[in-house]
């Protein structure tokens, strides 16, 4: 059998494909098993100000608003499609977002048997990573749900490039529009991806160095990265040329040139909190104030990767570079782009920041890679069974903790307990009232309800609630209103002009 170029291995049998696929199925499903919960999570923060601007100001405008330097596009699509499907039952939303986290853990270990033809390896560093704890928050808010399909996105693309990386082989030009275009999708669900798009050229030149033997296939490496950027930057601009969205924060620039202690703070704890939840799971909980064993743990890993890339046989060394950079990449854009404005807006600290468990989804896939490929390196096709040992111990030391402690969701039943009170309310007030009068309700407040995307302004309570789940402003021949005595309110919602300026009266 031919070599196989990453590894100097044979190349993976029909036997090795099956041991493979196996090995995907079932991490997949263990990590939907441990993530089982997510299916009884419901609608929090941002989730009903996406629905209220979704209803409020029309399909168009809700497609192309983007948030916090993230176009949402296609992330924006699958919400205004589960809303028509599914409205406000949680259940639909939640299971897509499982199943897609199920595919991703399979496409992962695809991934990494691809860079090491080992099934036990992908199998374990696909669980490592499916059943992580710092995958909770991701997985039980839908408004993150971008992060989730992004990454699939970012697997299929890789997983072509690891063929071509196996075969020794350089990309070619359906290869490099592949890419492009699975890397343009993902930009359009979630803005982490540019960190991904910015690193691509070196990344694509580690893991296939023959691509830039020559000036044509440096030149269609960039144009990959460059397709994207354009795409992303257009798209910016549209929303701010249509709707006046802002392309950044306002200041933030200036936070970050003056706190720029703050961007290297976060970016290390935020290695800390990946590193040691992938590594030890449930067994080690994530908190602001750091610890010695976080520390250590990140200080192994480190450790563990740069001398499998330094020790590695020549190119073997290189895609743990790749994945590496990847990781580093993606943290280093969430440090420079969260950090000042997190400082600023919410009065995080740098401990805070890194424990915000939404931020770890796509760094740690890579993170998981890099490991588990310096793990190969290091003790080779000569030490197989010294290196299955290690996998089976490390997959046991994580099932363990899964089992004694399991991974925490949180289902946000606050805010379905809330709603719940919030409808009743409405329908009782409703039905107070003679059919053919109008129905006068007294607005309130909805602490479930974030911000309004690019604001700190939330959408008007009870007014906004009725909005979501109403499609007219009348119900059971009654015409409803909401008294609100907050000229403020009133004065927000008239400038918009939706369906609030009319529903909201002064008291």
């Amino acid at each position: 059998m031919p070599a196989h170029p990453a590894s100097g291995r044979s190349a993976p049998a029909p036997h090795d494909r099956a041991a493979a696929t196996i090995a995907a199925l079932v991490a997949a499903a263990a990590a939907a098993v441990a993530y089982r919960k997510v299916l009884h999570a419901y609608f929090w923060n941002d989730d009903f100000a996406w629905l209220f601007v979704l209803h409020e100001r029309g399909l168009t405008e809700f497609l192309l608003t983007p948030l916090g330097g993230h176009t949402l596009v296609a992330r924006n699509a699958a919400f205004a499609l589960l809303d028509a499907l599914a409205g406000l039952d949680p259940r639909p939303w939640f299971g897509s977002m499982l199943v897609t986290h199920a595919v991703n853990v399979a496409l992962l270990a695809r991934l990494i048997w691809l860079l090491t033809g080992d099934a036990l390896l992908a199998g374990v560093g696909a669980l490592a990573w499916g059943a992580c704890p710092a995958a909770g928050e991701t997985l039980a808010w839908y408004s993150v749900y971008g992060q989730v399909a992004a990454t699939t996105c970012l697997l299929v693309a890789l997983a072509r490039v690891a063929l071509r990386a196996r075969a020794g082989a350089a990309l070619s030009r359906s290869d490099l529009v592949f890419v492009a275009s699975w890397l343009a999708l993902s930009s359009l669900f979630f803005g982490t991806v540019l960190a991904v798009v910015c690193a691509w050229p070196l990344v694509a030149t580690l893991l296939v160095p023959r691509s830039v033997a020559d000036r044509y296939g440096i030149a269609g490496i960039v144009a990959v990265s460059a397709s994207v950027i354009v795409l992303y930057a257009g798209l910016q601009l549209v929303a701010r040329t249509a709707y006046g969205t802002p392309i950044f924060a306002p200041g933030a620039l200036g936070w970050l040139l003056q706190r720029p202690w703050s961007t290297g703070a976060a970016f290390g704890q935020l290695l800390r909190v990946g590193a040691t939840s992938l590594l030890l799971g449930a067994w080690w909980k994530a908190a602001p104030r750091s610890d010695v064993v976080s520390w250590l743990t990140l200080v192994a890993a480190t450790t563990c990767v740069v001398l499998a890339a330094l020790r590695a046989p020549p190119g073997r060394g290189a895609p743990v570079v790749a994945f590496g950079v990847l990781c580093v990449s993606a943290y280093g854009l969430v440090a420079v782009a969260r950090a000042p404005l997190a400082g600023v807006l919410l009065g995080q600290t740098a401990g805070q920041l890194g424990t915000t468990m939404r931020y770890h989804y796509v760094p740690l896939a890579f993170l998981v890679v890099a490991l588990v490929l310096a793990l190969d390196v290091t003790l080779g096709w000569r030490h197989a069974a010294t290196r299955a040992l290690v996998s089976v111990a490390w997959a046991a030391l994580l099932l363990a903790g899964w089992l004694v402690r399991s991974v925490p969701v949180d289902v946000h039943d606050a805010s379905r307990a809330e709603m719940g009170r919030a409808l009743q309310a409405i329908d009782a007030g409703v039905a107070a009232v003679p059919r053919g009068e109008v129905a006068y309700l007294a607005n309130a407040p909805l602490a479930a309800f974030g911000w309004l995307p690019n604001t700190t302004e939330s959408p008007p309570g009870l007014a906004a609630l009725f909005v979501i789940t109403s499609p007219i402003d009348t119900r059971d021949g009654r015409i409803v209103r909401f008294t609100e005595p907050d000229p403020v309110v009133r004065e927000h919602a008239a400038r918009r002009g939706g369906r609030t300026a009319t529903l909201l009266v002064p008291r």
